[in-house]
């Protein structure tokens, strides 16, 4: 007796197209011509963050604020028993705007160091052909923030989550006398 003798066919039938479906996902994830990445509004603007750097995503977290740290660093959050630093992304990259509670926070890590990004809402998680990604245009003598990549399919912008985690000058260790 087979696992499956209890099935019906129809039930078979939707069990093959997911088990097709999940293949296909897992083998586009693994092409080096294609970037996965979860989309984010930051004010007026179009992100992706790579899916490779990311963690988790919270909705409704409670961020404690913390004194004396720069303009693009929002606080600490406890997520999942672990606190770490919560950037706001739209000030980090100088997103123009206005000033909104940004909801929801997407967790990156690399190695043994995690940051949180807040950010006003999340989309979807959609593949993009490499092929399509265009470099940063020149902006004249303000150069564009080294935490972004280039342009995806001639609207969103790719984020640099590694620069971001591993940036030296975003490290705060300070002692306090």
């Amino acid at each position: 007796m087979s696992i499956y003798d209890h099935f019906s066919q129809t039930e078979l039938d939707i069990l093959q197209a997911r088990a097709e479906r999940i293949a296909r996902v897992t083998d586009d994830a693994q092409t080096d011509d294609v970037i996965t990445g979860l989309t984010v509004n930051l004010g007026n603007e179009l992100y992706v963050m790579p899916i490779d750097s990311l963690v988790g995503i919270h909705k409704e977290v409670a961020i404690t604020p913390v004194p004396c740290v720069p303009t693009h660093v929002t606080g600490v959050a406890n997520v999942r028993g672990h606190v770490i630093p919560v950037l706001d992304l739209a000030a980090l990259l100088h997103v123009p705007g206005n000033e909104v509670e940004r909801g929801s926070i997407v967790v990156a890590a690399e190695g043994n160091i995690s940051v949180a990004c807040q950010v006003e809402t999340i989309g979807e998680v959609r593949n993009f052909e490499s092929s399509e990604l265009t470099p940063m245009p020149n902006a004249g003598e303000h150069a564009y923030s080294p935490y972004l990549r280039g342009i995806l399919a001639g609207k969103y912008t790719l984020i640099d989550i590694e620069a971001i985690i591993h940036d030296p000058t975003l490290v705060i260790d300070e002692a306090v006398t």
